[in-house]
């Protein structure tokens, strides 16, 4: 079975959705003809994940987008941690090749206390006892914090599900506050070239 997947993250940095948002975000992806959507955003106001009360939230927004405009596709999942959420949509004719739908989470805020940086894990078991694990995470920024950040990838991988033997493919997206010290032109040359170890000054195995 063949599954086009497209995934889309974006860090909203606490501003609120509007139609011209949602339209410019989801566009492109349906365009592509997904089999499954997954949507990571980071940043979301506490309004509409921790404290609730905000009416037009990115969720709903989407929802109301999709079930107007999608080709076939219906929500499958969501959660959140903090300000961090998922929001996963999938073709209508393939649920029923899904057995089964799992979280884990990974929080590494006031020493794991919170998890306004950390990783979700959703990991999808299908029927023929294949899987595919979504991993969304934020990390610290700063250069000073580099270190930190490093340490934050390997504690997360938890959410990759590595004790799973089912799994045939880890997507791991998010705000990772890494930066290439090249403009977007060069850097996507050396991508291209097969070059992108040249943009590392250190590995994330050090």
């Amino acid at each position: 079975m063949d599954w086009r997947v497209v995934i889309i993250t974006y860090n909203v940095n606490m501003q609120r959705a509007d139609e011209d948002d949602i339209e410019k975000l989801l566009a492109p992806a349906i365009a592509a003809k997904p089999s499954l959507l997954v949507i990571g955003m980071q940043e979301v106001s506490h309004g509409e994940t921790v404290v609730g009360g905000t009416v037009i939230t990115w969720q709903r927004q989407m929802f109301e987008w999709m079930n107007t405009r999608s080709d076939g596709l219906v929500l499958l999942a969501k959660t959140y941690q903090m300000t961090n959420q998922v929001t996963v949509f999938v073709k209508r004719t393939l649920i029923p090749s899904i057995r089964r739908i799992e979280f884990r989470f990974s929080r590494n805020t006031m020493g794991g206390l919170t998890g306004h940086k950390g990783s979700i894990g959703v990991k999808i078991s299908l029927q023929n006892h294949t899987s595919m694990v979504f991993v969304v995470s934020h990390f610290i920024h700063d250069v000073i914090s580099y270190d930190k950040r490093i340490a934050q990838f390997h504690s997360n991988q938890v959410c990759c599900f590595p004790e799973d033997d089912e799994i045939k493919a880890v997507f791991w997206l998010g705000d990772m506050n890494f930066r290439v010290e090249k403009n977007p032109e060069e850097a996507a040359d050396m991508i291209k070239a097969k070059n992108e170890g040249k943009l590392l000054d250190k590995r994330v195995s050090n």
